[in-house]
């Protein structure tokens, strides 16, 4: 197999100013910069990039994660010629088309047509190549109505689209694209990941994809670069790669629950101390095996003895909305408390959720005083890492699923043929 790109210890170093960076004009203005420069603060380095190695074979896709400062777009540039590294050397095979911000390479003057042209020139295109793959561009575009209209008028969602469109349809050897596809909405991003996996297939284009998105990741790519603060912190299996990003970031936010900030109108004799997870024997594990029973476990400290008066509340949620809500109460079931430490568990058969990130909100309520006692609104996160919980072959996130219930399909009546 061909190697498409060879990345060797990269680095880029960018330098800090800490307050006005001088601009000097005139000669004036230098020389009065040389006698301040020894009463001004030195500027600080900063690493983007750090000894980064890789080698891609020509059809790979790499998914390039991390979080924001990570060095993952500083790479990309670099990749694309748009700056140059410190340090290390870069080796690519075939023509690159890249796609790292909205309306990189347009004119905001120009119409949708001559941008189409102006547009893939810059990328190589040659007016022969454009012109054969003009009709494609614009139906995966969907611009027509808007072809002869001045870019400047285009919202950022058709600026990407396009943009988009004329990388997609570059002859090129490898493809780069930034996370500009946030912009656009969630069909035109389906098409897109779409039309990148058949590039990669079909075609055999190497494919650099940075995103946000980890499930796109995962879908779409076949290894996993993880950056940390311009380092490689990880690269091998996309999958692998994913859960390791996804479970560093989960020990990060989940914190002392002790010392979360609660609402200072809560009474708080009876207080959350510490929620623990139990799945598949493990315990507190960040990682959740959505096909085994989840156990949610509170350590409640009470400063009181009291009558079976409480009851306990959950909440499983992802970033969007509650998918999962139980409450002892409407369960006809209170519970006592002793003055010190009290524990409690809710067991929850096999979830069934779909790969991705979820916390947990947590709370107990007072059902003599009617008031709620503790309240947590972020408790614990936790990362579903089984993206196929039935076993069934096809990942649900392409569906689009969030939270899947166990369903079936019967016959209820037939009629004959006439």
């Amino acid at each position: 197999m061909t190697i498409a790109i060879q990345v060797e210890n990269l680095s880029k170093k960018y330098w800090l100013y800490h307050g006005e960076r001088p601009r000097y004009q005139t000669l004036r203005d230098w020389i009065a910069g040389v006698i301040r420069r020894t009463s001004r603060p030195k500027p600080e380095e900063f690493w983007a990039l750090q000894d980064v190695s890789l080698n891609l074979q020509q059809g790979e896709k790499i998914g390039i994660i991390g979080r924001n400062g990570a060095g993952k777009s500083t790479l990309l540039k670099i990749l694309s010629k748009i700056t140059e590294p410190t340090r290390g050397k870069v080796t690519l095979k075939g023509r690159v088309a890249s796609l790292l911000e909205v309306g990189t390479g347009f004119h905001p003057e120009l119409t949708g047509r001559e941008n189409i042209f102006l547009n893939g020139a810059i990328l190589g295109m040659s007016k022969a190549e454009i012109k054969r793959s003009f009709d494609a561009i614009v139906d995966f575009a969907e611009i027509a109505a808007f072809l002869d209209t001045p870019v400047k008028r285009y919202s950022s969602g058709m600026y990407v689209r396009l943009a988009f469109a004329v990388a997609a349809h570059l002859q090129s050897e490898i493809l780069i694209v930034d996370e500009v596809l946030a912009v656009g909405d969630f069909q035109f991003q389906k098409k897109c990941l779409g039309k990148m996996s058949d590039l990669s297939r079909d075609q055999g284009r190497t494919l650099l994809f940075v995103s946000h998105n980890m499930a796109a990741i995962k879908y779409l790519c076949n290894t996993g670069l993880y950056l940390h603060k311009g380092k490689t912190k990880f690269l091998g299996s996309a999958d692998e790669a994913v859960a390791k990003y996804s479970q560093e970031g989960i020990l990060q936010s989940n914190q002392d629950i002790a010392q979360m900030p609660r609402d200072p109108g809560l009474p708080l004799w009876a207080k959350i101390m510490e929620i623990t997870l139990i799945n598949d024997n493990a315990i507190q594990p960040p990682l959740i095996n959505s096909k085994k029973p989840l156990t949610v476990r509170f350590h409640i400290h009470s400063d009181q003895d009291t009558a079976a008066k409480i009851s306990l509340g959950i909440r499983i949620q992802d970033s969007i909305q509650c998918l999962i809500w139980c409450h002892s109460l409407y369960e006809g079931k209170l519970f006592a408390l002793k003055k010190g430490m009290n524990y409690f568990e809710c067991t929850f058969d096999p979830l069934r959720l779909t790969g991705g990130n979820y916390y947990l909100k947590c709370w107990i309520y007072s059902a003599i005083e009617q008031a709620t006692i503790d309240y947590l609104e972020d408790a614990v996160h936790f990362m579903v890492y089984d993206i196929d919980p039935f076993d069934t072959g096809f990942p649900l996130t392409q569906t689009g699923c969030i939270y899947d219930v166990p369903y079936s399909w019967q016959i209820i009546d037939q009629a004959p043929c006439s």
